[in-house]
């Protein structure tokens, strides 16, 4: 099997090197990896070797990229491959919003963004088996993994130039929802706490009290209160992009997330039934590549319906 499939050269990647085309279409690729395919010769251009990383790339051109895994059928169940194959199945149901430029999907909670050392299934290899040859989604913003929601990719990289200048400085209006343990004082206000990773931690975790800390700030308004449960329902609106904000703000808030056990502790899991992190992109307002506003909605995720219906007893969503 080839991964990723046979690339089909457009003219918006005319006069790229074939390094430089690999590492943009393939982020979590390490580029030590990438250079020892070249020196093996399993980078190929138009069927050929290729072991210049250099070469230019034209219109029309087709490049494949063979890596050593084995074909699917061989794959024993529940492997990775397997596992992407069958998400890729249901990738449908995931979109929101397609044109030219931009392909919005409904990230299901529990799915990575993008791979890594240890992280082998994720949306970014989900989007390589269901694109095939049609086009290979460029990742414009990320989402946490267990965090579900509105996420953008771009289809060239025009889109992605602009999408990622959008999210850089921070114009997009972004609306998540979420189930907090407790209740904010007032019912709408900001949480004004600058954020840093703390050093030590082998596992990335946030807080205001790390010694390099940057801005955040965050609004949040109660849609809805549950007193009997201890549970509200905010919206929550940032206006900087820190790592895991929402979560280390409400924590630190002194309402932490429902089901956030990294940065509520127990307090996030009050229930005998754990739930899984209450956390969801709902919407997103933001200048598409082509000159217009666009808004776009993504439903909940059946999970947290559930908790909605158990916790919140709420007919609102």
């Amino acid at each position: 099997m080839t991964i990723p499939p046979k690339l089909t050269i457009t003219q918006d990647d005319d006069g790229l090197r074939l390094d430089q085309l690999l590492k943009q279409r393939f982020k979590e690729l390490p580029y030590g990896l990438l250079q020892k395919a070249f020196r093996t010769g399993k980078v190929r251009l138009n069927d050929k070797r290729m072991k210049s990383p250099g070469t230019r790339v034209k219109t029309g051109d087709t490049v494949t990229l063979y890596l050593s895994v084995r074909e699917p059928d061989n794959t024993p169940p529940g492997s990775p491959n397997t596992k992407i194959i069958s998400l890729a199945k249901d990738f449908e149901a995931w979109i929101l919003f397609e044109d030219k430029d931009l392909l919005v999907l409904n990230k299901p909670p529990g799915l990575a963004t993008q791979a890594g050392t240890n992280t082998t299934i994720s949306l970014d290899r989900i989007l390589i088996q269901y694109a095939e040859e049609r086009y290979l989604p460029r990742i414009t913003h990320r989402l946490d993994k267990d965090t579900s929601g509105i996420i953008v990719f771009a289809k060239s990289r025009q889109a992605a130039q602009h999408m990622t200048k959008l999210f850089k400085e921070g114009t997009p209006i972004k609306t998540y929802w979420a189930c907090v343990v407790g209740k904010p004082e007032k019912n709408q206000g900001k949480i004004d706490l600058p954020l840093g990773k703390l050093i030590g931690i082998q596992k990335e975790k946030m807080s205001s009290k790390a010694s390099d800390v940057r801005p955040a700030l965050t609004y949040y308004k109660i849609i809805e209160s549950n007193a009997t449960n201890n549970i509200s329902w905010l919206e929550l609106t940032p206006k900087t992009g820190r790592t895991h904000q929402l979560r280390v703000h409400c924590a630190e808030s002194d309402f932490p997330i429902l089901g956030d056990g990294k940065y509520g502790g127990r307090q996030a899991h009050p229930f005998q039934s754990r739930v899984p992190l209450c956390l969801h992109a709902r919407s997103l307002t933001f200048q598409h590549p082509a000159g217009h506003e666009k808004t776009i909605t993504a439903p909940l995720p059946p999970a947290f319906e559930e908790t909605m219906r158990t916790y919140i007893d709420s007919k609102g969503y």
